[in-house]
C-alpha cells in the first residue's frame, strides 16, 4: 500500500491528539465562570466574541476624569478576563445528548443512502439522480471549504485573544490556506511520480502524430497532474498529441483515486470533529437552532462524501484488480468514520464543557491553523480532482444538453444550500 495513505492516517490521529492536548492544557482548577450566553461560535467563533452586550457605565458627576481612567482599566481587565474564563453558562447535558443522537442519525442517513444505492440493485438510484447527487455534492464541498471551514479559520486566528500572539498581521488564515493548496499540488506530483512509469518509446519532442479519426470525440480531457493528455488539432486528417510522459495501469489509477478520496474524507472528517466540538460546547439557549443547522450540514456533506465513496466502490468492482469484499468493508468503515466524527467531537465537548477555556490563545490558534489547512485541502481536491475531472469526461460531453444543465444547476444548488446553512453553522 502506498505510504502516503499511512502518512495521512497518522497526521489525522496527530491532529486529534493535538486538539485534546490543547483542550486539556487549558483546564483550570477554578470554579466555572459565567460567560456571555450565546452560541459558542458564530461561524465557529468562541463564546463571547460576537454580539456581547456590555453594561453601560453609570454617569458620575464627580471625579469625571478619574472615572474615564477607571473605566479604561476595567475594560482592559474585562478583556483579559474573557480570554481566561472557563466553562459554558446555561448548559444542559440531557439536551446535548439528545442533540448528539440527532446529529448521528442524520449523518448516518446522509452518507449511507447513496452508498446503499450503489451497492444494492434493489435500491438502485436512477442515473439522472446519481448525476444530480454527484454534482450537488461538489457544490456542497466547495461551499463547505470556503464558507464554513475557511471562514471558521479566519474567526479563530483573528480573535482578540490571539492578536497579541500573532502580531499585527491579519491574514494568517489565508497564508496557511494557500500553503496547504501548494502542498496538495506537490503531493499530487509525488503521487504521479510514484505510480507513473516512463512511456516505452517517447519521441524527443514529446509529440506523436495520429489519425484524427482515432481520436475519440469527447475523449477525456485531463486537467491535473494525475493525467496529461493534450490534444492540438493541425489540419483535417491528423492531430498532434503530446505523448504522456507517464502512463498508468488500471491498478495505479485506482490507487491514485483512492488517495484523492482519502484526502477528501480526512479533511471532511476533521472538520466534522470541530463542528461536533462546537456543538458540544454550545449553551442551551442556542442549542436547538444550532442542532438543526448542523443536522442539515451533516446531511448534505454526508450525501456528498457518500456519493464519492459509492462511486469509487462501483468503479473498483468493475476492475479485475479489486477485491470486492475488502473494498466493501472499507466502504462501510469510511461511511461510519464520517457519521461518527461529529458525534465524537460533540461527546468530547460535553465531557470538557465545564473546565475548558475555549478562548485561550493556544486552543484558538491550533483549531484555526488546522481548519485553514482543511479548507485548503478540500478546495484543491474539489476543484482539481472532482469538478475539473467530472466536467471533462466523455460521458458528460456526450450527454444531452438537458443532462448537462441538470449537472450545472445541481452543483449551484448544492453550493447555495450550504451557503444558507452557513448563516447558523
Amino acid at each position: 500500500m502506498f505510504n502516503i495513505r499511512k502518512l495521512f492516517a497518522i497526521l489525522a490521529i496527530i491532529s486529534i491528539l493535538l486538539i485534546v492536548q490543547a483542550s486539556l492544557a487549558n483546564v483550570q482548577k477554578t470554579d466555572t465562570l459565567d460567560i456571555p450566553s450565546n452560541s459558542l461560535y458564530k461561524r465557529h467563533g468562541p463564546p463571547g466574541t460576537h454580539d456581547d452586550k456590555k453594561p453601560e457605565p453609570k454617569a458620575d458627576e464627580h471625579n469625571h476624569d478619574h472615572d474615564h481612567s477607571s473605566h479604561s482599566d476595567e475594560a482592559e481587565s474585562a478583556g483579559a478576563s474573557n480570554c481566561s474564563s472557563v466553562g459554558v453558562a446555561d448548559y444542559k447535558t440531557v439536551d446535548q445528548i439528545k442533540s448528539l443522537f440527532i446529529v448521528l442519525f442524520v449523518g448516518f442517513i446522509g452518507v449511507f443512502l447513496p452508498i446503499m444505492g450503489y451497492k444494492f440493485e434493489s435500491l438502485k438510484i436512477p442515473q439522472i439522480l446519481l448525476n444530480s447527487g454527484k454534482f450537488f455534492g461538489m457544490g456542497v464541498i466547495l461551499s463547505v471549504a470556503i464558507i464554513h471551514i475557511y471562514a471558521s479559520a479566519v474567526g479563530f486566528l483573528s480573535h482578540e485573544c490571539v492578536s497579541n500572539q500573532l502580531g499585527d498581521y491579519e491574514s494568517w488564515a489565508g497564508v496557511i490556506f494557500i500553503i496547504s493548496i501548494f502542498l496538495m499540488q506537490f503531493i499530487d506530483f509525488l503521487v504521479l511520480k510514484k505510480f507513473g512509469r516512463p512511456a516505452s518509446n517517447p519521441t524527443d519532442s514529446g509529440l506523436k502524430s495520429v489519425d484524427q479519426n482515432s481520436v475519440e470525440e469527447g475523449a477525456h480531457i485531463h486537467t491535473n497532474a494525475l493525467a496529461h493528455a493534450h490534444v492540438h488539432s493541425h489540419g483535417q486528417s491528423q492531430v498532434n498529441v503530446y505523448s504522456d510522459p507517464y502512463t498508468e495501469t488500471e491498478a495505479q489509477k485506482t490507487r491514485i483515486k483512492s488517495i484523492s478520496l482519502l484526502l477528501l474524507e480526512l479533511s471532511i472528517i476533521f472538520h466534522s470533529l470541530v463542528v461536533g466540538l462546537t456543538l458540544g460546547l454550545t449553551d442551551s439557549s442556542s442549542l436547538v437552532t444550532f442542532t438543526i443547522a448542523i443536522a442539515f450540514h451533516q446531511l448534505f456533506e454526508g450525501f456528498a462524501i457518500g456519493d464519492r465513496l459509492g462511486s469509487s466502490y462501483a468503479k473498483s468492482i468493475e476492475s479485475s484488480v479489486a477485491n470486492t469484499t475488502k473494498r466493501f468493508i472499507r466502504l462501510i468503515v469510511s461511511g461510519l468514520a464520517y457519521s461518527l466524527s461529529a458525534p465524537l467531537g460533540q461527546a468530547f465537548g460535553i465531557a470538557i464543557h465545564s473546565s475548558l477555556n475555549v478562548q485561550s490563545p493556544s486552543f484558538l490558534i491550533l483549531i484555526g491553523v488546522l481548519e485553514a489547512i482543511s479548507a485548503g485541502i478540500l478546495t484543491y481536491v474539489v476543484l482539481i480532482h472532482m469538478i475539473a475531472e467530472e466536467f471533462s469526461t466523455k460521458i458528460f460531453w456526450n450527454s444531452s444538453n438537458f443532462s448537462k444543465s441538470v449537472c450545472f444547476v445541481s452543483m449551484y444548488i448544492g453550493a447555495a444550500a450550504m451557503a444558507v446553512v452557513g448563516k447558523w453553522a
